[in-house]
């Protein structure tokens, strides 16, 4: 039982390592155990300070530009083309996570635009006078997003012409799911104000679930990936009238 344990938790922590977050659910699958297991093996992660628990899941207590290290060339190769898409004077909505703020870094180099995001991290990387840069009032979680305790007011004010999100899975069964239901509730608030929404997530992300859904796949304009979607999902994908972007991943990045 000791080695079970022992290589249960490493499975989790490499797990945790290589994706920023997880969910317990998907885990408990991925392992062969239940649900209870898993949060056992969190709970005593997290006591060692191994990792962070969070509500469904669990988060890596690595430093945000070790986990931009993950899917690296991925995420580069993405980010370049949504910052390519976006013309002058835009008001854009940004998502948290490694991918959006890489997606932050290629937008310095684009024309003024106006760029609305809860994330500590992607304001952080804006660096360029051309960008107005705006953030809602709230409370500030350990992975620094910041989270308004009334979403919907905190986002009346504005009218996006796209919002970029990331996601932890995009699945045929739960559409675009999260691992952090508040957050997921300012997204679903933010795809409200918003004319175009853009989906931008790798080919890990393509028939993964996480716990808090955002509803269904026709929210989604466009999906941003690093892998053609297939089967079910990219027939899904089709009836909802989601336009999917397949971005090549150059060799050696």
């Amino acid at each position: 039982m000791a080695t079970g344990k022992r290589r249960r938790q490493e499975a989790i922590f490499q797990a945790i390592s290589r994706e920023g977050r997880v969910d317990v659910g998907a885990l408990a699958v991925d392992l062969g155990v239940s649900a209870m297991t898993v949060r056992r093996d969190m709970a005593d992660l997290s006591n060692r300070g191994l990792i962070n628990r969070v509500h469904g899941g669990a988060t890596s207590r690595q430093d945000p530009a070790v986990r931009a290290e993950v899917m690296r060339a991925e995420k580069q190769a993405m980010a370049r083309w949504v910052a390519s898409t976006v013309v002058d004077e835009q008001f854009l909505g940004l998502d948290v996570g490694s991918t959006c703020t890489a997606i932050a870094r290629e937008l310095n180099a684009r024309g003024r635009m106006t760029v609305l995001s809860n994330s500590l991290e992607a304001l952080h990387v804006l660096r360029s006078d051309a960008v107005e840069r705006l953030c809602v009032a709230g409370q500030i979680n350990a992975e620094g997003s910041i989270i308004p305790h009334d979403v919907v007011a905190a986002v009346e004010p504005y009218a996006l012409d796209k919002l970029i999100l990331g996601c932890g899975g995009i699945s045929v069964s739960r559409g675009v799911t999260y691992h952090e239901v508040k957050e997921t509730f300012f997204r679903r608030a933010l795809i409200d104000r918003a004319s175009e929404v853009v989906l931008v997530a790798d080919h890990t992300k393509l028939g993964r679930e996480s716990s808090f859904s955002l509803g269904r796949l026709s929210l989604i304009d466009t999906l941003v990936t690093t892998r053609s979607p297939d089967g079910p999902l990219a027939q899904s994908l089709a009836e909802a009238g989601v336009q999917v972007e397949v971005v090549d991943v150059p060799e050696g990045e």
